[in-house]
């Protein structure tokens, strides 16, 4: 029986494009284990031992965490409904569904996941249920990271006498609290303001889709408490995929889950009061291999070609954000640890309410009073290169990249073909399968509370089929069809630009 607080897992899913096939296998495995494991200590009687309490996501993963967290709060299968909404409909038949001035809309994405939300088989009944046990009982703070296209500015006071200035973000967000005894109607309503806005608004890829607008009146006075100074008389904002502009994706969930910590210390051990609940921040991500020296970036006499060069910066930029979020918590644990050990060092000579006082007041002086250690961990396709013994890709597919099927097209090429999304459904699965053992006995369960959330994993059928992985996909694989298509998208992004370049010109005569 697990004594104490529970873990407390904080969730962040990030960008990715069709990537978001690989963050579905993955996030699905992760809420098979935890289903189980609430089933187990339902039966048993006892409070839960692992609590996903917090989930964040930009772009893709916004849309992966949003369908994560309706399955673990409403007792769904997320291995059909994930596989259903990434593999089956994130086809490109689908995103050009609709008219739009953009190469792509999201109209039947909307209409696809307010249907997931509440599955319904072909003669109208309820779908995809597992047992009520299955269930968590605690809510879910759900963040989406948002680039805001007006921008918002707030004062910046000078120091030592210098001027005044105004600072400019176009880094948003929007924070939800997702219950357990929330219906369909939470996600979806009211319009302009729901979770499925939001998450659908940070998928909005602006070289794609085009930009969607959300009523921030409700959270206004957040915004003033921030700063900011132009919170526009309409209440709106337009908004685009923020998965390039959010700078700290780990940061936000760790917002988020403060405010669940919060909530969950009522009658439990606060910060300073006594021993920290243990926190666990999981991150799944499709890129975090580290370089391989092949030359292609340090040969002085072979120069990389332009569109080399482009994809490389385009496609860094979120993991640079990454990094330098992880190397944050591990800034922050460190002061904690060693603010500890100072308060330990001086409990000899003191009483017990006068240590946790001292413990507060360091904790303020060191602002991280709030805080508690967060113990991070990653799941990515580095996990199967890495797995001794473990399943090795095949030859020719030693780096991560190459083991993802839809990488090409900067990461939009898995739209392409549904056999290239479920090989990173499928991928992504299999990183979860070999990350969970170690990761929850690094977590502190129980050696059969292990065993059971990882069986519960290797009982589902999730795997490639006939036509296996399909990592180093290039255009040349994508059926001639969608291509077509394809070519039809591009074509029909090009009159818009076309028609948008000529009407400036007609304004400016």
């Amino acid at each position: 029986m697990t004594a104490g607080p529970p873990v407390r897992i904080a969730l962040t899913i990030s960008s990715g494009a069709s990537l978001g096939a690989y963050e579905a296998g993955a996030t699905a495995g992760l809420v098979v284990a935890l289903q189980r494991l609430n089933e187990r200590d339902a039966r048993d009687g006892r409070p839960a031992s692992v609590v996903l309490d917090a989930i964040g996501g930009t772009s893709a993963g916004a849309m992966v965490g949003l369908l994560a967290g309706r399955c673990l709060l409403a007792g769904l299968d997320p291995v059909a409904v994930l596989h259903e909404g990434w593999v089956r409909r994130a086809s490109l038949r689908r995103l050009t569904r609709g008219r739009s001035d953009a190469p792509l809309t999201m109209a039947g994405i909307h209409e696809d996941t307010v249907a997931l939300l509440e599955p319904r088989d072909r003669w109208g009944r309820r779908a995809h249920r597992v047992a009520d046990a299955t269930r968590q009982r605690r809510p879910v703070e759900f963040t989406v990271g948002l680039g805001n296209l007006q921008g918002l500015t707030s004062r910046i006071d000078g120091t030592a006498g210098g001027p005044v200035h105004s600072g400019l973000s176009h880094v948003d967000r929007a924070d939800f609290t997702l219950r357990p005894d929330d219906d369909r109607d939470r996600y979806v309503c009211p319009e302009r303001s729901s979770p499925l806005d939001a998450a659908i608004a940070s998928m909005s890829h602006p070289a794609l889709f085009d930009p969607r607008p959300l009523d921030r009146r409700p959270d206004e006075q957040g915004y003033r408490r921030a700063g900011v100074e132009n919170f526009p008389g309409s209440g709106h904002f337009w908004y685009a995929d923020g998965g390039t502009l959010v700078r700290h994706p780990l940061g936000a969930t760790l917002d988020a889950a403060r405010r669940s910590d919060r909530r969950a210390w009522a009658g439990e051990p606060g910060p300073g009061d006594g021993p920290a609940p243990h926190r666990v921040h999981v991150l799944v991500h499709p890129h975090t291999a580290p370089p391989g020296d092949d030359g292609r970036w340090t040969d002085p006499d072979r120069r990389p070609a332009w569109s080399d060069t482009f994809v490389r910066m385009v496609t860094t930029l979120p993991v640079e954000s990454l990094y330098a979020d992880l190397r944050g918590i591990e800034a922050v644990n460190a002061r904690l640890h060693r603010l500890d050990e100072v308060a330990g060092a001086l409990a000899s000579r003191l009483d017990a309410d006068a240590v946790r006082e001292l413990r507060r007041t360091l904790r303020e002086a060191g602002g991280v009073g709030s805080r508690v250690p967060v113990t991070t961990e990653v799941v990515s396709p580095l996990r199967l290169l890495q797995q001794p013994g473990g399943e090795r890709p095949p030859a020719g597919q030693e780096r991560v990249p190459d083991l993802l099927a839809g990488e090409f097209l900067l990461r939009f090429g898995g739209f392409g073909g549904r056999a290239f999304r479920h090989s990173d459904f499928v991928l992504g699965w299999q990183s979860l399968q070999a990350w969970l053992p170690d990761a929850l006995a690094r977590a502190g369960l129980p050696e059969a509370a292990v065993a059971a959330a990882v069986a519960a994993v290797d009982e589902r059928d999730v795997r490639h089929r006939e036509r296996g992985r399909r990592g180093q996909a290039a255009l040349g694989d994508v059926p001639l069809r969608t291509r077509l298509r394809m070519a039809a998208v591009l074509a029909h992004g090009a009159r818009s630009v076309l028609s948008d370049v000529l009407r400036g010109r007609s304004r400016d005569r």
